[in-house]
């Protein structure tokens, strides 16, 4: 085991397995700091636009609809079909919610449809693929691994859940909503 003095998290699983380290860097740059990040930023242009907290919570309500919908179709999806196209096909079009939010700051006149679009379309896509990332974790750790592996992941969320935020307002502040 890679620990020293026993107050160290087991490295192991991201030492050894290569398909372990793939899975986490996805999991650390999309579903912890991104995620984070669009979570900060995805409300900003409907209060820039129309100064409206109805229209924030809206927004939310917007992501939170599909969320629940999504992870219970997500859950069946991950156990009946193989896991890594799943992931690919709900990962890959999640990027482009970003930049559309992005090009959509950059308006003159920002678009408050497109923000609700790309919210629900986040929320959804994230739960149908949610539940493969999580299922698809023992294959390459082996269950030795798991427990290091499973601390390892939980250890990244917690993480991105205090940088995420933050990163996001910084660049919000600094260099504006498209950032």
């Amino acid at each position: 085991m890679c620990r020293p003095a026993g107050l160290a998290m087991d490295l192991t699983p991201l030492i050894v397995s290569r398909g372990f380290r793939l899975l986490y860097a996805r999991r650390v740059h999309r579903s912890d700091v991104r995620h984070a990040l669009d979570e900060r930023g995805g409300g900003r242009p409907d209060l820039r636009t129309h100064r409206s907290p109805l229209h924030i919570g809206l927004v939310s309500l917007a992501r939170a609809l599909p969320l629940g919908a999504g992870v219970l179709v997500g859950g069946v999806l991950a156990d009946r079909n193989d896991r890594r196209p799943l992931m690919l096909a709900t990962r890959l079009p999640l990027t482009l919610a970003p930049a559309a939010l992005a090009a959509n700051a950059l308006l003159p006149d920002p678009q408050v449809w497109l923000v609700y679009v790309a919210t629900a379309s986040t929320g959804l896509l994230a739960r149908l693929g949610g539940p493969a990332m999580p299922a698809a974790i023992p294959s390459p750790v082996g269950t030795e691994r798991l427990a290091a592996a499973g601390a390892l992941t939980s250890g990244s969320t917690q993480l991105a859940a205090l940088l995420g935020p933050t990163a996001g307002g910084l660049l919000i502040a600094g260099s504006g909503l498209a950032a």
